[in-house]
């Protein structure tokens, strides 16, 4: 959906997922390594565990240097508070900063567009309900997964393309147990 509406709103193709692509990955100790190298860093908060009726961390910062020369920051946290009617509608708030604007979730589910150089930012209109947990996305995944395989139209969201994500996040926690920065080739 956020790639239909970015392609829409600035007319313009995303880069093409076949480009070969290779993201350093850095989080953990040696982020915090480094920041104490760094006079100007004074304090570092890379991952906790905040509830600790959980297994997993509830916080985490990941950085990612990609080979066309562009840098991502993931900074999540599942415990933060946001504004929302019912804050487990989107578990939080999402903003993509790019090289042309810049695209936000808010805690109730709205999108809104604001192109660089402008204030004002556009509210983006989406199909989707305001009920169930989150929006229904476990039931809409569900649903067009059946519709598939019933022969009613393609499924978008193949697990060979997800196989990606599965690298990047192993990645992660082989990065933070290394203490080490990570290249890994995506194809």
């Amino acid at each position: 959906v956020l790639e239909e509406v970015l392609r829409r709103e600035l007319d313009t193709e995303p880069e093409p997922e076949t480009q070969r692509l290779y993201t350093e990955i850095r989080t953990g100790q040696q982020v915090a390594r480094r920041a104490s190298d760094d006079a100007a860093a004074t304090e570092v908060d890379i991952e906790r565990r905040l509830n600790s009726a959980i297994a997993g961390e509830d916080a985490g910062i990941v950085l990612f240097d990609f080979a066309a020369g562009t840098r991502g920051v993931f900074d999540g946290n599942r415990l933060v508070d946001h504004a929302a009617d019912n804050r487990r509608l989107t578990m939080g708030e999402l903003l993509l900063e790019g090289s042309e604007a810049v695209l936000r979730l808010d805690g109730n589910g709205r999108l809104f567009l604001r192109r660089h150089g402008q204030n004002d930012e556009a509210e983006m209109a989406y199909d989707w309900e305001n009920r169930g947990f989150g929006g229904d996305c476990v039931y809409r995944l569900q649903r067009h997964v059946v519709d598939h395989m019933k022969g009613r139209g393609p499924v978008v969201n193949t697990a060979r393309d997800y196989l990606a994500n599965l690298v990047v996040e192993n990645a992660v926690y082989e990065s933070d147990r290394l203490g080490r920065r990570l290249t890994i080739p995506c194809a």
